[in-house]
């Protein structure tokens, strides 16, 4: 029994490995393929910014100051915070930030003491918007500035319907910082070198913009309930809406990435990763769902063959083998995206990282399925 066993678990673990080595082969192509440069002119469309705080007061100085300095002309576009109840001082700063600096093209509204949420709050902001292009991102961000004029230059030259944008996750040099820096690095690239090939799979609240039409659509066909995922539920509604390769379309452009921050602690992280994984079961697009799939029982194996391994002494290299091969394939996509995100592991480091992911990938998943979250000092659970 244990025989048929490891020959079952060896044989799926080679169809698995060597469908995931495909789609790394194909992200590093599409990324290497994927246009840097997106010309200027004289045109600037006039955009809103609307974006969702709550209990920002920390942050969002930062994040106000880049909006004050980006390059745009000024009767071009609005920003719009959407206070979502904070107990901060967040409307106060925002509201004190407008006056000292005399933006008459700046405001912060209080969402209304009848909804809550992120979601809530960036719907009741597009219903005040002045624009039919809408920019986001989130309170605790800073942006390029350049950015408006990339976003403005993509949807005149690619004539999309729905723009994700690069994300950067600054970080000290603590192991949990960086691992969540190397982790949100993969997502952020393999969403865009995905979109580039014409396979819309993941993007990212913190920097995308889209039609207010096709939001306000969006929004009547949309039935779910839950707290968070509207960028992807957002993006796959559009590509099903649009059913063209360039209705989503990423912008891979350094003058277009808005950088963030990571979580301080190991806790937040968690709760940062459960609430991702628990709106998936809400995801009906086929590529998505398989992608998924595909990552999933690639860390379950490894997780697998780990215990596996303690047990049966044969497998011990099919674990090193399997490990070996992940790691080369993944490190091949991390050298054709770093210089682009101008950040850099030690090999180390990297390794390390990659040994951790299948158990930490596993135990969310769990997590996922028997936990609550917390969420802007809120608990979900859907």
């Amino acid at each position: 029994m244990s025989l048929i066993f490891s020959e079952i678990l060896i044989f799926i673990s080679l169809v698995i490995l060597t469908s995931y080595a495909v789609f790394l082969i194909f992200l590093i192509l599409k990324w290497k393929a994927a246009n840097q440069i997106i010309g200027t002119s004289n045109f600037q469309s006039a955009i809103s910014i609307v974006i969702a705080a709550r209990n920002e007061s920390r942050n969002i100085k930062e994040l106000l100051n880049s909006l004050y300095n980006l390059k745009y002309e000024i009767e071009n576009f609005e920003v719009i915070i959407v206070d979502d109840h904070s107990s901060d001082d967040t409307y106060k700063i925002c509201e004190v930030f407008f006056a000292e600096n005399n933006l008459h093209n700046f405001s912060v509204v209080n969402l209304p003491n009848s909804v809550s949420g992120k979601k809530a709050a960036i719907s009741f902001g597009i219903s005040k918007s002045k624009y039919s292009l809408i920019a986001c991102t989130d309170a605790d961000c800073v942006v390029h500035e350049y950015w408006l004029e990339q976003i403005s230059g993509a949807f005149e030259t690619e004539k999309c319907r729905f723009l994700s944008m690069p994300v950067l996750l600054e970080s000290n040099n603590s192991f949990l910082h960086k691992f969540q820096q190397l982790d949100f690095l993969f997502l952020n690239a393999s969403g865009g070198a995905s979109m580039v090939g014409g396979k819309p799979l993941m993007c990212n609240a913190a920097n995308m913009a889209f039609f207010k039409e096709d939001f306000l659509d969006f929004e009547t066909n949309n039935s779910n309930k839950i707290a968070s995922g509207d960028d992807m539920f957002l993006m796959l509604f559009i590509k099903t809406k649009y059913q063209q390769a360039k209705a989503c379309f990423f912008l891979k452009s350094e003058d277009s990435i808005v950088k963030t921050k990571a979580v301080e602690s190991l806790n937040a992280l968690l709760n940062q990763r459960i609430r991702w994984t628990k709106k998936a079961k809400y995801y009906n697009d086929n590529y998505v769902l398989s992608i998924g799939f595909l990552v999933g029982m690639l860390n379950l194996i490894f997780v697998t063959l780990f215990f596996t391994a303690l047990q049966f002494n044969h497998l011990i290299s099919v674990l090193g083998i399997f490990l070996l091969v992940r790691i080369s394939f993944e490190y091949a996509f991390f050298l054709a995206i770093k210089s682009f995100y101008k950040i850099s592991f030690s090999i180390g480091h990297f390794i390390l990282s990659s040994i951790i992911y299948p158990f930490y990938v596993v135990f969310i998943g769990v997590l996922s399925i028997i936990k609550k979250f917390e969420w802007k000092q809120r608990k979900f659970d859907y």
